[in-house]
């Protein structure tokens, strides 16, 4: 994580006009005095992004702290905001190899139910949207963070790298006009697939965050039972040694019993506290315009016959997958349906494992239409 605030971080004061060496775990930086004053830091300046070096030591106490949260981080963020939030750039000097339709490209798109053919292969312009979210998950603790998801706007499928990648080639910057365009789905459909995938990034980098909490709220738990169970036990031990009866055990009862009812009410506050809110905020949209290969692959189920666009990276120099229609996940090989050719990964073209029905989980998202089980 503190790799990639340095990384963010060089990266925008390049961009403002600074002058940035890393040394170590941190960089160097002669800023504009604009740049200073908006981050009101000396205009020779550095920065670190951990409490201590990966020795133990402390960093040199004169640099400035970027982290999640950080002053210097929170006016780095106002500083891109206050320039917009969306941005284009074209990307320049990338080889297109030459391809022509066949059995290679063919053979990377297989139909699981129908006939594929290539029948076309050009150059074409396609945009990517590199959605920028940022993340906070509050429980007895906080912790926040940034994930990137870059989705290709004509196929609607996650390419992953792009989203850091796209700084190795040469790049201009573009109008946002320039782009719009270019896009083959309704930006809605393009911010709601990209946030999906966002949503399923997070889970991953919260797990560590979720399991640490898990384990707290497990000690805690077992600290109040063992003091309102022990007093709880203890009372009716009492009772039983005493050999206590009628009005005075049923008194000494009733305190066992309050007992174990400040148990239920102290565990529930419990989980309270240790509950998760998380919540997402888009920061920032960067559309990459790059010169890819557009193929297109022609698959037939029966009679209908459905052309698919399929696009090969040069800065990835690899075919880009597919997103399936059912579940939206990154898939090559394909089944399509019979009512209206949605596009099927292996998962999705299962049958229902209640029933044993097979379908579309396209047409149907909410699940098996006899039984509505057994959705994507």
């Amino acid at each position: 994580m503190a790799e990639d605030l340095a990384a963010f971080t060089t990266q925008v004061l390049e961009h403002w006009g600074a002058l940035v060496e890393a040394k170590g775990n941190a960089i160097e930086a002669l800023l504009p005095e604009a740049v200073a004053t908006r981050l009101q830091v000396p205009e020779e300046v550095r920065f670190r992004f951990a409490a201590a070096n990966g020795t133990g030591t402390e960093e040199a106490t004169d640099a400035q702290l970027v982290t999640y949260g950080s002053p210097v981080l929170e006016k780095i963020v106002a500083g891109l905001a206050a320039h917009g939030s969306v941005a284009v750039v074209a990307l320049q000097g990338l080889y297109l190899k030459q391809v022509t339709p066949g059995p290679d490209i063919e053979q990377m798109f297989p139909p699981l139910n129908a006939r594929g053919k290539c029948v076309k292969v050009e150059p074409t312009m396609v945009p990517y949207g590199i959605f920028n979210f940022r993340y906070t998950a509050v429980s007895d603790e906080k912790t926040e963070g940034i994930v990137a998801v870059a989705v290709n706007a004509r196929s609607l499928a996650e390419v992953a790298p792009v989203a850091h990648r796209w700084r190795e080639a040469e790049w201009q910057e573009r109008s946002v006009h320039e782009v719009l365009s270019t896009i083959s789905h309704p930006l809605p459909q393009l911010y709601r697939r990209a946030k999906s995938v966002a949503q399923r990034q997070i889970r991953r980098v919260l797990q560590d965050f979720h399991q640490s909490r898990e384990r707290r709220l497990e000690r805690d738990r077992q600290r109040l039972e063992a003091y309102y169970l022990g007093i709880a036990q203890e009372i009716r031990g009492r009772l039983q040694k005493k050999g206590l009866g009628g009005t005075e055990a049923e008194r000494e009862e009733g305190k066992a019993r309050a007992a174990e009812r400040e148990l239920l009410l102290k565990v529930h506050e419990l989980q309270d506290k240790y509950a998760v809110r998380v919540q997402v905020a888009t920061i920032s949209v960067l559309w990459v315009l790059l010169p890819v290969l557009h193929a297109t692959m022609a698959y037939q189920r029966r009679q209908a016959v459905r052309e698919v666009p399929v696009f090969w990276n040069p800065l990835l120099k690899e075919w880009e997958a597919v997103a399936c229609e059912g579940c939206r996940e990154n898939t090559f090989a394909v089944s399509l349906c019979d009512d209206k050719q949605h596009l099927s990964c292996a998962v999705c073209s299962q049958p229902c494992p209640t029933c044993g029905r097979r379908f579309c989980r396209g047409c149907q998202p909410r699940g098996c239409p006899t039984c509505r089980k057994g959705s994507g």
